[in-house]
C-alpha cells in the first residue's frame, strides 16, 4: 500500500509540471505573439453582437490575428472602438476595408478585412491617432439584425391573414367550393362518352371549315384575276375613247395619212 501510494504521489507531481510546463509554453508564445503583433484600430457603427475579445481576424479569408479589444468611442457613443493585433508580416494598406462577418449559422462573428491592393501605401497613424485606423463598412451581420424586426413583422402580418384565412365562414366557403367541384367531376365523368363524341364532331367541322376556306380562297384567286382582265379592258375602251375625242373623224374615215384621199 505504501509504494502503491508512492507511485500515485509522484504520477500527480509528474501530471502537474506537465500541466504547468505546457501553461508556461502557452504564455510565452502569447507574449511573443503580443510583443510582435501590429495593432489597428476599427470604428463601427451599430451593433457588433457576436463579437468578442478574441475574436478571429481574417485577411481576404486567412487567418492572420485576433480582437484585442472592444470598447464604446468615448467622442461618440453610437460608434464602437475595436482594437485588432495581426501578424508582423500581413501588409495592411491605406485602401483596405473591414467588416463584420458571421462563421456560419450559429458561429460567432469575426473581422474580415479586404480590398487592399499591392500598389497602395501602408497604413500609418495619424497624429493624434494610438494606432492606424482601417476603414469600416456595414456588414452583413448588422443588416441582418436590422432586417429582423421587419421580418418578424411580415411572419406576424402572414400568420395573421392566414388565420383571417381559416376562419369559420371561409372554411364554410371552402368546404362549399370543394363539394361543387366532386359534384361537377361527377357529372363529367357521367357524361364522358358524350363529351368524347362531342369533340370529335368538333374536330370533324374544323376540318371541313378548312377545306370550305380552301376553296374559299381558290374562288377568291379567280375572282381576282377577273378583275385585272376586267380592268384591262377599261384601259383599253378609255384609250379609244380618249383617241375619238382628239380625232372623231376616224371613226368614218379611219387614219388619214399623208397622201389619202377620200372617196
Amino acid at each position: 500500500m505504501e509504494t502503491r501510494g508512492e507511485y500515485v504521489l509522484v504520477g500527480g507531481f509528474v501530471l502537474t509540471l506537465l500541466v504547468l510546463l505546457a501553461g508556461a509554453m502557452l504564455w510565452l508564445v502569447q507574449a511573443s505573439f503580443h510583443s510582435q503583433a501590429v495593432r489597428y484600430d476599427i470604428y463601427f457603427e451599430g451593433s457588433i453582437a457576436g463579437l468578442d475579445n478574441g475574436s478571429a481576424v481574417r485577411f481576404n479569408g486567412v487567418p492572420v490575428g485576433r480582437v484585442r479589444e472592444i470598447v464604446l468611442d468615448p467622442q461618440n457613443l453610437q460608434r464602437v472602438r475595436v482594437t485588432i493585433e495581426v501578424k508582423p508580416d500581413t501588409a495592411i494598406r491605406t485602401d483596405a476595408v473591414a467588416e463584420l462577418q458571421i462563421q456560419g449559422l450559429t458561429g460567432g462573428a469575426y473581422v474580415e478585412i479586404s480590398g487592399a491592393s499591392s500598389d497602395a501605401p501602408e497604413l500609418k497613424a495619424a497624429e493624434g491617432q494610438d494606432y492606424p485606423v482601417i476603414a469600416s463598412r456595414h456588414s452583413q451581420l448588422e443588416q441582418v439584425f436590422n432586417a429582423a424586426p421587419e421580418l418578424l413583422g411580415r411572419l406576424s402580418n402572414l400568420a395573421d391573414q392566414l388565420v383571417d384565412m381559416t376562419n369559420e365562414k371561409n372554411r364554410a366557403a371552402l368546404a362549399g367550393t370543394l363539394d361543387n367541384l366532386q359534384q361537377f367531376t361527377s357529372v363529367v365523368v357521367a357524361h364522358k362518352q358524350d363529351i368524347d363524341e362531342t369533340l370529335t364532331d368538333l374536330h370533324s367541322t374544323m376540318k371541313h371549315a378548312d377545306s370550305a376556306l380552301g376553296r374559299l380562297g381558290d374562288a377568291s384567286t379567280r375572282f381576282d384575276q377577273l378583275l385585272v382582265q376586267a380592268q384591262n379592258l377599261v384601259n383599253v375602251l378609255q384609250r379609244l375613247a380618249d383617241s375619238l375625242e382628239r380625232n372623231p373623224q376616224r371613226l368614218f374615215y379611219g387614219d388619214r395619212q399623208q397622201g389619202y384621199q377620200p372617196k
